[in-house]
Parts: C-alpha cells; structure tokens; sequence
C-alpha cells in the first residue's frame, strides 16, 4: 500500500477521537501537584506540600478506540526510520497491510475517541488559609460514537469487494434489512485562562473544610459535528431498495472565535481521629491524614459561537428507489446537483442556515477518597463521571473509575494507577513518576510494553516546581541516615 494510506489508517484509526481518559489524575491527587490539582478540582490546592507550586508546562494526549487492534510485526519504536527493509517499498515508503488491523466484531456501533490537553504555566500560592493561583490550559478532541459496525468492516478494507468489505451487510438474498444505527462525529477545541481560589477551614482535631472555586475565560476555536439517525435500507428486489424515514444534520463554526466564562466548584475534607481515639503509631503513619475526601463539578458552561453553519436533511417519508426509476427521474440530465436537489425536495427536505449555537464546556463530576496508609504511602479512588451525553455536540471527558496506589516524597513519586476507562468499558493499568520537577506518566502502560499490539495510546508528562516549607534537602539526607543508622540498631537488639 502507498505511504498516503498508512498515514490515513495512523490518523483516523489511532490519532482521530473531549473525547477523554484519565488525563492527570494520578499526579493532580498528590499531595505535590497543587498546580496540577487546579484542572482535577479547585478545592484540592488549598492542601498542599508548597507555600507556592508552579506548572511551567504540560501535556496529556488519549488515542483509543474499540473496535480495531494494529497488529505490527515489528515494534512501534521502529516507526519511522528503523522499520525492517521487507516492511519497505523500494522507495523507503513504509508498506501497510490490511491484514494488520484485527476487528472486533461484535454486533454494536464502534466507537473512536482522541484527544490532547496542553497544560500551560500555571501557579499557585499559599496565603495564610487561603490559596490563590492561575491556570492556562488548551484542549481539542473528536469523537465517533456508535459508527456502524458493517460500515466500519467496509472502511478498514477500502470498500473492496474482493476483500470482503461487504460481508457485513445484509445480501437481498437474505430478506434481512441492513441498520445503521444513530452516530455522532463530534469535535472541538478551546483554550482557557482562569483563576483558582481555595480556602481552608480548621476544624477540631487538625480536621480542615476547603472550599474551592475557579472561574475561567475559555475562547472557542474550529468546532464542528455531525449527526445522522438511525437509517434501515429494506431491499425488495436485487436493484431497488426502500429507506426509511431519517435525519441528517451538519454544523460547522467555520473560522469564528467563540467566547464565554466557565466556573469549577468543589469541597475537600481532611479527616483525622479523634485525639482519645488515635492507637498506638497513628501519628507516625497518618502524618498528613487519615482520609481526605473531595468532591467537584467541573467545567460548568458552554461557549457561544455566532453564525454557525447548518446543514439538515430530512427524509420524512420511506423512499423506494430503483435503476428504472432513477433512469427515468434522470431524464438526460447532466444537472446532477440539481437533480439530486430536486430528488430530496421529493422525499423530504434540505435546508442551509445560520443561527448562533452553545458547544458546552466538558461538564463533569469528580469524587475522590483516599486514604494515608503509612508516612509516605496513600491509596486514592476517583471516580469521573462525564455530564455530558454521548450524542450530544459538546466537549466531553470520558467517564473513569480510578485505583491508585502511591508513594510520595518530596522529590520522588511513583504511583500505579489501575482504572476502569473509557465509560468503564475497559480495564487499563499505568504507571505515574515524578523525579524533581519532571513528572511522566501513562494510564495505559501495556501499550507501551508491547507495541506490537496497539488499540489505545495514553501518555502525559510535564516540569512543575515549587517550595516546601522548612525543608532542607541536605538536612533531609543526613536525617534520613540517621534514621537508618537508629533502625539498624534497634533490629540489632531485638536479636
């Protein structure tokens, strides 16, 4: 196959989908990344390691899909300049073959989603029991939701016959009639500067009520989407075939700047024992908290477009059609536009119009709990339910249950965060590190451990910095041998 192609199959199969995984949970939840928290929830900043944290910058992207595994016979880390001779054209072109791409056929409309989130300098500052930052942040995504599964085969194998790309459909013979179900190819980008404030409440027994609020600026870029219900061809004989009634609409903002204001609200709760109630090493474990607790709505609001374009075709009655019929209707003609036109009018309507339309922000829901289990040792479960509806033209996050385990200290992180993605129709496994400034993480690990098999692609990384209060690094590592040294000979005297 040509170079064009493979680059297609890249694009649209793996790179073309908010739209949106996990993102950054697993670093925004430690008690380390206050600036990252500002995009998980804006109450979570007002508990941190830092008298100030800032994200110089960030990036977090999804690719993933559910209906077609890339299959390589070499590993993805060849691409593009190590890939082997054989899998070469004489000209250097990679080859692509079909056979590659290893379908799940299962009866349901398939579903495509991608989506990258770039995390621009953001800050925040601790101010007595108050924590005031700001955030800049842009997004886009595409999603395909419920693409017909016989028209999906009919893609992968380039509408060829010979290759068996219409063995999903139903043949006249079979009397059966061919569905498509409802689907939606929706996309959209925006870009936002807000600004965060937390305040923190202290409560009896080192217990603190944060409440937390982020309004922000968001400025709409190219969106568009496109929706066609469910459409049923009936055959009735082999060249004449009946559609049922549907509807088809097309809108697209072309080059116009959307604006609007969007808001974050959210409440976290440190939780610590009561004093007569905390046993024996409680203070040695729970150093931070015993439970911290957080609830959030996020992106709340929508962005105006003006003038957007619509297109909508409405069949509103069924429609038989065969090839005496359409030769007849044709008359001659070489007007095909107009005849098409003048057909449609027949059967139903075509309309263009403008009118201003609101592409909602990714509105969602965002719980956590998580638990200390030792001194540097937490456990965390979110759970990011998406408010937005599938169908629907807005930005939208993907749906998450998350697991995460972590170790955290102050210049060293690691965390394996285990989710249920996707709309929680796929179990993933990742891994988090945070080394210093540098923070770089998967919620998909396995599609980097084996390549040869990709379905999905998840990956973030990004530099943030700031202070920890009364912290010395040297100070730290004497204390730290010490310890060690003490722990030694208290093992030493047991024996």
């Amino acid at each position: 196959m040509t170079k064009l192609y493979l680059i297609i199959i890249y694009t649209v199969l793996f790179t073309s989908t908010p739209l949106f995984a996990q993102r950054i949970n697993s670093i925004g939840q430690s008690n380390y990344g206050t600036a990252q928290s500002l995009f998980i929830n804006p109450s979570l900043s007002g508990y941190s390691a830092y008298n100030w944290h800032i994200n110089l910058a960030g990036v977090w992207a999804n690719i993933n899909n559910d209906f077609v595994t890339l299959k390589l016979p070499y590993s993805a880390y060849k691409i593009p300049n190590n890939i082997p001779l054989r899998y070469r054209e004489p000209s250097g072109a990679p080859i692509f073959e079909n056979y590659w791409l290893r379908e799940s056929i299962n009866g349901r409309g398939n579903k495509i989603d991608g989506a990258a989130d770039i995390y621009g300098p953001s800050a925040s500052i601790k101010i007595k029991n108050m924590r005031v930052g700001l955030f800049t942040q842009g997004a886009a995504g595409v999603r395909v939701h419920c693409l017909p599964e016989n028209l999906s085969h009919a893609i992968i194998n380039e509408f060829d016959s010979a290759k068996n790309a219409f063995s999903l459909f139903n043949p006249f013979s079979s009397g059966k009639v061919n569905q498509f179900e409802k689907t939606t190819i929706a996309a959209n980008s925006r870009a936002q500067l807000g600004f965060n404030m937390a305040y923190n409440i202290p409560l009896e027994w080192d217990r603190q009520l944060i409440i937390g609020a982020s309004i922000k600026r968001n400025w709409g870029f190219n969106a568009g989407f496109f929706q066609s219900e469910m459409m049923t061809l009936r055959p009735i004989t082999a060249d004449s075939i009946i559609f049922e009634p549907t509807r088809l609409l097309l809108m697209n903002t072309e080059n116009v700047i959307g604006k609007s204001w969007g808001y974050d609200l959210g409440v976290t709760y440190i939780y610590h024992k009561k004093e007569f109630r905390k046993p024996g090493g409680y203070k040695e474990n729970n150093t931070r908290y015993f439970y911290k607790i957080s609830a959030a709505i996020m992106d709340i609001g929508s962005i105006k477009y003006k003038d957007a374009s619509f297109t909508e075709l409405n069949i509103t009655r069924a429609v038989g059609i065969n090839t005496t019929n359409l030769e007849n209707y044709a008359n001659n003609t070489n007007d095909y536009l107009g005849l098409l036109d003048s057909f449609i009018n027949t059967v139903g309507s075509f309309s263009t119009y403008r009118r201003d339309v609101n592409i909602g922000l990714p509105t969602r829901f965002v719980i956590s709990l998580e638990k200390q289990i030792r001194a540097h040792f937490f456990v965390n479960a979110t759970l990011t339910q998406s408010l937005r509806k599938r169908h629907s033209m807005h930005a939208r996050y993907q749906s998450t249950l998350m697991l995460n385990p972590r170790w955290e200290y102050a210049y060293f992180e690691v965390s394996v965060p285990l989710l249920l993605a996707y709309d929680y129709r796929a179990f993933r496994a990742g891994l988090s590190i945070r080394i210093g400034p540098i923070y770089l993480g998967t919620n998909s690990l396995a599609s980097f451990l084996y390549t040869k098999g990709l379905r999905d692609v998840d990956i973030f990384a990004g530099i943030a910095f700031g202070n920890i209060p009364n912290f010395n690094l040297t100070s730290w590592m004497n204390n730290y041998h010490e310890r060690k040294k003490k722990k030694r000979a208290q093992d030493c005297f047991k024996y």
